[in-house]
C-alpha cells in the first residue's frame, strides 16, 4: 500500500475510535463533531443478531449491488469520497467481538474496506473465502469498481448483519455527492448524521416486542415454524449436464420501460391490487407451475415468500446506515394455490394488514426470541427447515433514499461527471430458499432482478425462471377489463 493509502486508513482508524491527532483540514467540520462521540463496543440488535447467526459460508448472509454510470470516474475523488462515507457510516467498518458483559457486539474495526480496482471488462475475483465475510474479521462491505474513459460499474457487497437495503442507499448516496463535490458537481454539503442515534436502532420496531408477553408469542411462532412444511423452489432436474453457475454477483434482470409499466400499473388497477400485491401474488403462481412442471408438485407441503418491511419512522432523526428492517411471511398451503384469485386477495389482505402490524409480525417476534435464546435460534438455523421459497423486496427508487437529492436530467441522476444509469441488487440466499428478488422503479422503469442459488441453479436454470415469471406479469397486462381505484403504492420495504 501506498504511504498516502496507509496514512488515509490510519486517519481513519482514529477518527471512528474517537481520537483525533489528525490535522484538521483532513475531514470537513461535521465528521470532527461526530468523531469525538464514541459509540463501540455496541450491543447487536435483534436482526443483526439473527442475520450474524444465520451466516455461513455456504449461505452468506450478504446482498449484492451494482451500479452502472457513464462518464469518465476520477479515481482519486472517488477514493476520497468513499473514505468520507465510510466515516459517517461507523457500522460499515464495524466487527462483531466479545464485548459487555461477554456478548457479542458491534466494536470498532482496525480494518477498512477498500475498493477493488479495474479495467471495465475485467471480471470480479472474490476473495478466497468466496461471498462469505466473516464479520469477526473484516467489516461488512466489499467494493469493487471496473471503468474506462466512458463507462463505470460499482459493485458493492454488505453483510445483512451490517445495513439494510435502504441504509446502503444512504452510504451510496453520500458516496456520490461526495463525489460530486470534488467534481464540480453543484449540490448541497453533507447531510449533518449523529452517531448516536445508532444506540436508538432497536425503538425502530422491536422494543415493543421486548415483553414477557412477545417474548412467549416468539415461542409459539417457533413452535408454529417447525410443524410448517414449506418446500423450495425445485432445482431443474436434469443435473448431470448442469452449467457452471453465472459469475459474481450473478443477477439477472428484465426491464418493462416506462410505456409496459404503465400498462402494468393500470392492470393492477383494474384487478382490485397494488402493485406489490400483483408481484407477490404473481411469484406464488410462477412458483407453483414451476414445481409441477420440474416435478415437486406443492403436495402436502406449501410455499412461502418472504417479504423486508422498513421499519423507519418520518419523524426519526437521521441515522447512519443500520437495520431498520423486518420481514414478513406470506405462506399458502398447496390447495390454496389453486384459486389463483384467492391467492391475490389473500395477499392483498396481508399486505393490508402489514401496513398497520409490520411491528409485530410472527418473523420479528421469533427474532427477539433468538436474541435470548440463541442456543434454540441456532439449533433452528441449522436444521433442515425451508424458512422460504423466495425472498422479494419491493424497494422502488433507490435514490429517493439519500439524505438530499442530486440533480436528475431526464430522470437520470448527476453525480460530478458521472450520470448513473442502472441499478441492480438482490437480497441474500439463505439455505433452502432458492430465489431472491429485487424490484426497482429507477428512470420511471420497471426492473426485475434475480438470483437463484448458485449451489443448483445455472445461468441458463435463471434465466428459465425469470422468464416464467416475466411472462405471468405479461399475461395479467394481456387480460382484459377496466380500471378501478385500487391504490397504486405498497408497504415501503428494503433490500435485505
Amino acid at each position: 500500500m501506498a504511504l498516502s493509502s496507509q496514512w488515509r486508513h490510519s486517519s481513519l482508524l482514529l477518527l471512528l475510535q474517537g481520537t483525533w491527532p489528525i490535522p484538521v483540514y483532513f475531514v470537513p467540520c461535521g465528521l470532527l463533531s461526530m468523531a469525538s462521540k464514541r459509540i463501540f463496543p455496541l450491543h447487536l440488535s435483534p436482526f443483526e443478531h439473527y442475520m450474524f447467526l444465520d451466516d455461513s459460508p455456504q449461505y452468506p448472509m450478504t446482498f449484492v449491488e451494482r451500479y452502472v454510470f457513464s462518464g469518465d470516474l476520477d479515481r482519486s475523488a472517488f477514493e476520497r469520497a468513499f473514505e468520507e462515507a465510510l466515516a459517517r457510516h461507523p457500522l460499515l467498518t464495524a466487527r462483531i467481538q466479545p464485548a459487555k458483559a461477554g456478548r457479542d457486539c458491534w466494536v470498532a474495526g482496525d480494518t477498512f474496506p477498500e475498493i477493488d480496482w479495474g479495467n471495465y471488462d475485467e471480471p470480479i475475483t472474490l476473495p478466497t473465502a468466496g461471498e462469505f465475510i466473516d464479520l469477526r474479521q473484516e467489516p461488512g462491505l466489499r467494493a469493487w469498481v471496473r471503468h474506462d474513459t466512458q463507462q463505470a460499474v460499482l459493485t458493492l457487497q454488505f453483510h445483512h448483519a451490517s445495513c439494510d437495503g435502504i441504509g446502503s442507499y444512504q452510504f451510496l448516496g453520500d458516496l456520490l455527492q461526495g463525489y460530486a463535490l470534488r467534481t464540480g458537481g453543484e449540490v448541497a454539503p453533507l447531510a449533518e448524521l449523529d452517531r448516536r442515534t445508532l444506540k436508538d436502532r432497536n425503538r425502530s420496531g422491536f422494543e415493543p416486542l421486548l415483553t414477557n408477553d412477545q417474548m412467549e408469542h416468539g415461542w409459539r411462532e417457533l413452535r408454529k415454524f417447525m410443524l410448517r412444511r414449506i418446500l423450495p423452489v425445485a432445482p431443474p432436474r436434469n443435473r448431470s449436464d448442469r452449467q457452471p453457475p453465472p459469475p459474481f454477483p450473478g443477477i439477472q434482470s428484465h426491464v418493462f420501460d416506462k410505456d409496459a409499466y404503465k400498462a402494468f400499473r393500470l392492470a393492477c388497477q383494474r384487478d382490485g391490487l397494488t402493485v406489490n400485491d400483483a408481484l407477490v401474488t404473481d411469484l406464488f403462481l410462477t412458483m407453483r407451475d414451476w414445481n409441477r412442471s420440474h416435478g415437486r408438485y406443492v403436495v402436502p407441503g406449501g410455499l412461502c415468500v418472504m417479504v423486508p418491511m422498513d421499519l423507519r419512522q418520518p419523524h426519526e432523526p437521521l441515522r447512519t446506515a443500520c437495520n431498520c428492517v423486518t420481514y414478513a411471511l406470506l405462506r399458502r398451503r398447496s390447495g390454496e394455490l389453486q384459486d389463483e384469485r384467492g391467492v391475490a386477495d389473500f395477499v392483498r389482505a396481508e399486505m393490508t394488514r402489514l401496513k398497520s402490524q409490520r411491528y409485530f409480525t410472527g418473523f420479528a417476534k421469533l427474532m427477539v426470541m433468538a436474541r435470548y435464546n440463541p442456543r434454540a435460534a441456532r439449533w433452528v438455523l441449522r436444521s433442515n427447515k425451508c424458512l422460504a421459497s423466495a425472498i422479494l423486496s419491493n424497494t422502488g427508487d433507490p435514490t429517493k433514499s439519500f439524505y438530499l437529492p442530486l440533480p436528475r436530467k431526464s430522470g437520470l441522476v448527476q453525480c460530478g461527471n458521472l450520470q448513473l444509469e442502472t441499478i441492480e441488487g438482490v437480497p441474500p440466499l439463505r439455505k433452502l430458499t432458492h430465489v431472491t428478488m429485487s424490484i426497482f422503479t429507477y428512470r420511471r422503469d420497471l426492473r426485475i432482478c434475480l438470483r437463484c442459488s448458485p449451489h443448483y441453479f445455472s445461468e441458463t436454470d435463471t434465466q428459465q425462471f425469470l422468464d416464467a415469471y416475466v411472462n405471468r406479469l405479461r399475461r395479467r397486462i394481456d387480460h382484459g377489463g377496466s380500471p378501478t381505484n385500487a391504490e397504486e403504492t405498497s408497504p415501503a420495504a428494503a433490500l435485505g
